[in-house]
């Protein structure tokens, strides 16, 4: 699965837990607080997106060499 694909799903969840958080503060997304769960899936996304920043700039240092 690509990282475009993988971070298109998660990013999907992520806005469907923040409206849930819009609509009613107090309900659990997975039995967890869904501020929480929003925080960890935007670090993943973030995480996600730097792993694959640093593989194309890495990739473009070998083939301009």
């Amino acid at each position: 699965m690509s990282v475009a694909a993988y971070n298109e799903a998660h990013f999907a969840y992520m806005q469907n837990v923040q409206r849930e958080m819009i609509y009613n503060k107090n309900k659990k997304v997975d039995n967890r607080n869904s501020f929480n769960v929003s925080k960890e899936i935007l670090n993943e996304i973030y995480d996600e997106v730097q792993t694959y920043v640093e593989s194309h700039q890495a990739n473009r240092a070998s083939v301009s060499s």
